[in-house]
Parts: structure tokens; C-alpha cells; sequence
């Protein structure tokens, strides 16, 4: 992971996946700060899209081509991605 360029997210279609679970791949490629190729179908959840890339089944090869332009994404620049605001998050939640 930590070599990655972006991780692929292979979740397709299903709302009520984000609603009670939770996908391994995008808890890493958050850890790590990695581009997420997701899915069009998740262009709702803004994670995905200020921190990746949509592709659907009519134009994944041709977002794959691109991966190796540069991109310039702009990723996890949001505070909360920082540590110093996820470490103060964490100690109001186990102090209130």
C-alpha cells in the first residue's frame, strides 16, 4: 500500500454497503493519502471526490491510461485529514 499510487475501490452500485459497513480499501488508502479510483456511482459521498478519481464501466481504461499523466489532485488537503485535528476530535470524544 504504502508504494501505491491509488487504490481501487470495488465497491459497484450499492447504497446500503456505505450505510452498514465499512470498506477496508478506502479506511487505507485514507491512512496512507492515497488517490481513490472509485465507482461514478459514489460521486455523492464528497470523500471520494475531493480525495479520487470516478470511473464507470464505459471509461475505466480510459482513466487508467490517465493515471500515468500527471494528475495535480489535490488531495486531503480538508483539516480533518491532519493529524493534530483527528488526535483533538479523538481526546473531546474520551474527555466529554
Amino acid at each position: 500500500i504504502y508504494s501505491s499510487n491509488y487504490i481501487l475501490l470495488l465497491l459497484h452500485n450499492d447504497k446500503n454497503y456505505l450505510k452498514y459497513k465499512i470498506a477496508g480499501s478506502y479506511n487505507l488508502a485514507y491512512a496512507f493519502k492515497k488517490p481513490i479510483l472509485y465507482s461514478s456511482f459514489y460521486n455523492n459521498i464528497s470523500d471520494f471526490k475531493e480525495n479520487g478519481l470516478p470511473y464507470d464501466k464505459t471509461n475505466f481504461i480510459q482513466v487508467c491510461n490517465n493515471l500515468s499523466v500527471k494528475n495535480n489532485l489535490k488531495i486531503y488537503r480538508n483539516d480533518k485529514w491532519n493529524y493534530e485535528y483527528q488526535k483533538s476530535k479523538y481526546l473531546n470524544f474520551i474527555t466529554s
